[in-house]
């Protein structure tokens, strides 16, 4: 009878800092972390989106992780990293305040949320130690959380549009 040696299934991690609290997101996502530079910013920005960056010849939106995650928006910061993300051919950037580390996480570390987990954006827990556990963050969530924003922004763009070429009360011409 041949042993069969079972291997802990690993990947690899990005350990943030945002709002004062540790994160970690899979790393599969991530195509670079840059230093903030200066972004385009207009009061025509889709939620959640705190401006746009030229990067390598593409405009990226790039998302407030604090607004996300419902922490009061401060400015943002010189010290501040973007985490640039391609996730299904959707390339965007992530503020968040520092990256700290990026290391493969042993699966047995990963742990169910113990509560009813209402913002789906906190997808599990990673819990090495006892006195120790990050929030592990869903990318695919962030994703679909900026298509949303862009598509309601769209939406009460649209809106706009027949205010003001209609008749001054919302109906068309």
């Amino acid at each position: 009878m041949n042993d069969i040696t079972l291997k802990n299934s690993e990947e690899t991690y990005i350990f943030i800092e945002c709002g004062n609290k540790k994160y970690i997101m899979k790393s599969q996502y991530v195509s670079e972390v840059i230093k903030l530079p200066e972004l385009e910013c207009s009061n025509e920005l889709p939620k959640h989106v705190l401006g746009l960056l030229n990067y390598r010849g593409k405009i990226l939106n790039i998302l407030d992780l604090k607004s996300i995650l419902r922490f009061e928006t401060k400015q943002v910061k010189l010290s501040d990293k973007i985490i640039i993300m391609n996730i299904n051919n959707k390339e965007f950037g992530i503020v968040v305040d520092n990256v700290f580390d990026i290391k493969k996480v042993d699966d047995n570390y990963i742990k169910e949320i113990p509560y009813n987990n209402e913002n789906k954006i906190i997808k599990n827990i990673y819990a090495p130690q006892d006195d120790l556990s990050l929030m592990i963050l869903d990318e695919i969530v962030i994703c679909d959380i900026l298509e949303k924003s862009i598509e309601n922004k769209n939406e009460y763009k649209k809106q706009d549009d027949m205010w003001v070429e209609g008749d001054g009360f919302g109906y068309p011409a």
